[in-house]
């Protein structure tokens, strides 16, 4: 259904005597489990997990901006943390109510990751910057870590423990899909060096998304009394 409703509203723009440009957000789930090769714009989209899903509704869109149908930028964001996201859902609540930090599978898949107020601003920065007919992936710089390195880093910032749960614990418990999401490998390159650089990241280390977005009452919360 998302993909026939893509292709009618295409169809529908490129009638318009002016046609808008269109700023279509996906994720880095298309381009799959790369280990720890660096994934740009070219990289082939082998999409996993809930990707393999929400590819259908994207491919008109990048049918359309490969046959210049109609201005169309395509942009794609990794693991955003923010505290409305798999952030809180999956390590805020588990830390609040076990006093632990998950570690999904072995820890040793690569993410890339991404503030949202910063996700937020790349979008405007695409809005007035970005080239029609080009994708994006959008990222803070650096900000790669294995999962493991993650968990220690938000187990230190909370003074907890680091919890591992097996990829059949996972499977059990949440499905194919999720294990498949928790536990792929990407690390985000970009073919479009000068169009990060063009944007003033507000928490560019993963230490400051981690101090953003994990509330100060829930540190408290987890502080042992003296």
């Amino acid at each position: 259904q998302g993909a026939r409703a893509n292709r009618r509203i295409i169809r529908h723009l490129g009638k318009m005597p002016s046609r808008p440009h269109v700023i279509y957000v996906s994720g880095t789930l298309v381009y799959g489990d790369c280990g720890g090769s660096p994934v740009d714009e070219a990289s082939p989209i082998r999409p996993i997990a809930f990707a393999r899903e929400y590819i259908k509704a994207e491919r008109p869109w990048m049918a359309a901006l490969t046959r210049s149908e109609i201005p169309v930028t395509l942009l794609r964001p990794p693991w955003i943390i923010g505290q409305g996201s798999w952030f809180a859902d999956f390590y805020l609540k588990h830390i609040r109510r076990h006093r632990q930090v998950p570690l999904f599978g072995d820890g040793q898949n690569l993410m890339s990751l991404i503030d949202v107020e910063d996700c937020a601003g790349l979008v405007a920065h695409a809005v007035r910057n970005s080239a029609p007919g080009n994708t994006y992936n959008l990222f803070a710089p650096g900000a790669c870590v294995t999962q493991l390195d993650f968990a220690q880093k938000l187990a230190a910032h909370t003074q907890t423990e680091i919890k591992r749960f097996t990829a059949a614990e996972i499977r059990s418990q949440y499905g194919q899909t999720m294990l498949e999401a928790l536990t792929f490998s990407h690390r985000s390159s970009t073919a479009h060096p000068q169009f990060l650089a063009g944007y003033s990241f507000k928490y560019p280390s993963i230490d400051e998304m981690i101090r953003h977005n994990v509330p100060a009452e829930l540190c408290e919360l987890l502080t042992p009394s003296p």
